[in-house]
C-alpha cells in the first residue's frame, strides 16, 4: 500500500540520519582511505615551518633549512647535511673553498662568540683506508709535515659514522682538533681550534 511504503521509507531515512548524527557527536566518522602517490606528495608545498634560506656569498647548492626551529645546512654540492647546534643561535656560514686545490669548505660561526667549526672535503682513492689517507696527507702537507705536535686520538663511531680523530697540540697556537669521515671517494675534515666539543657537536649532526 502506498501509504505504508512511504512510511517505511521515511522511517529508514530517519534512522540513517540519527546514526550519522550520533557518530558525528562522538567524532567517529569514517572517510574513504585515499592512497597518496609519491608524485602527489612531491607536489605538495612544504610545511610553513620548513623554510629554506639561501646563504648570501655561498655557491649555489648550499642552503639552510629551518625546520621547527632546527637549522640544517643542506650542501647538495658536497653531499651532506648538518644540523647547526641549537645553542649556537643565528649562526653564520662562510665559504672557504680553495678552488685551485679542488677543496670545498664552509665554516660555521656561533653568534656572538669566537666558536667556529670548518667542514672541508677532499676527493680520495676509495680503495685507501681513512687512516692511511689522513696519515699520508699529514706527511705530505707542507704545513704539517714537520709538525711534531700532531697526535692521533683514535677512532670513534659518531652518529653511525666511523670518525678518525687527531689533535695538534701546538704550545704556541694552542690545541686544534681534526675529525675525519670517509664516504666513498670523499674525505670530510671537520676541525676547530675552539674546542673538541664544538667539533663533536657538529659531527654528531652530520648526515650523508
Amino acid at each position: 500500500m502506498p501509504f505504508i511504503t512511504q512510511w517505511k521509507t521515511n522511517v529508514k531515512y530517519l534512522a540513517i540520519v540519527i546514526v550519522v548524527a550520533a557518530l558525528a557527536g562522538t567524532g567517529i566518522i569514517l572517510y574513504p582511505n585515499k592512497n597518496i602517490s609519491p608524485e602527489e606528495k612531491q607536489e605538495r608545498p612544504p610545511q610553513s615551518q620548513d623554510i629554506v634560506e639561501e646563504i648570501e656569498g655561498l655557491p649555489s647548492g648550499i642552503n639552510i633549512l629551518n625546520k621547527n626551529g632546527q637549522k640544517i645546512i643542506i650542501n647538495n654540492r658536497d653531499g651532506y647535511q648538518v644540523n647547526i647546534p641549537q645553542n649556537w643561535g643565528d649562526a653564520t656560514v662562510e665559504d672557504l673553498s680553495i678552488k685551485e686545490k679542488g677543496e670545498e669548505a664552509i665554516t660555521l660561526f656561533e653568534k656572538n662568540t669566537q666558536n667556529w667549526v670548518s667542514i672541508r672535503s677532499f676527493t680520495a682513492d676509495s680503495n685507501m683506508s681513512l687512516a692511511s689517507w689522513v696519515e699520508n696527507d699529514i706527511k705530505n702537507n707542507p704545513t704539517t709535515k714537520y709538525n711534531p705536535y700532531f697526535k692521533i686520538l683514535g677512532e670513534e663511531n659518531i652518529n653511525g659514522n666511523n670518525v678518525y680523530k687527531m689533535v695538534n697540540e701546538d704550545p704556541i697556537t694552542g690545541k686544534a682538533y681534526f675529525y675525519y669521515i670517509q664516504v666513498g671517494s670523499k674525505i670530510y675534515e671537520i676541525q676547530s681550534d675552539y674546542s673538541e666539543k664544538s667539533v663533536k657537536d657538529v659531527v654528531s649532526g652530520m648526515n650523508f
